[in-house]
């Protein structure tokens, strides 16, 4: 099982369906070098891929939603979180287009989203938003 996968899948998804600025970033899980800190981002991350049998997997998905408040409202920032939300809870969209962005991999479903706390450090707006996949390898 490749964790790249699943975090490519989901930011394929999350970047075909949200409507934003064109100079928000959909990331798979990445360094700070890699990203534009002058710009919002959706980073998505796959943690703990877990083993459940022959093919199947469970995987913890977390998509942290990054906004620089020097350059973004909190209006903006709270818009892109319920856009992303949104999608995330649009499960046969998600499983249909997940599946069509990924080499062998499938998703089969996804629990109910988890949200943190936002936080604000460094003039940064992040919330993240987390749920469990089941994938299993085709």
């Amino acid at each position: 099982m490749n964790p790249c996968e699943i975090e490519a899948g989901t930011a394929s998804y999350l970047g075909s369906v949200i409507t934003v600025p064109t100079n928000t970033q959909f990331l798979k899980a990445v360094s700070v070098s890699e990203m534009d800190l002058e710009k919002q981002a959706v980073v998505v991350r796959a943690d703990n891929v877990e083993y459940r049998g022959a093919t199947s997997f469970v995987a913890t998905l977390e998509v942290a939603i990054r906004t620089p408040a020097t350059v973004f409202s909190r209006e903006n920032h709270a818009d892109l979180v319920d856009k992303v939300t949104a999608a995330l809870q649009n499960k046969s969209a998600f499983v249909t287009a997940f599946n069509a962005a990924t080499t062998g991999v499938d998703l089969i479903g996804s629990s109910p989203l988890n949200y943190r706390a936002p936080e604000f450090d460094d003039n940064v707006l992040v919330n993240v938003v987390s749920l469990e996949c089941g994938v299993i390898q085709s």
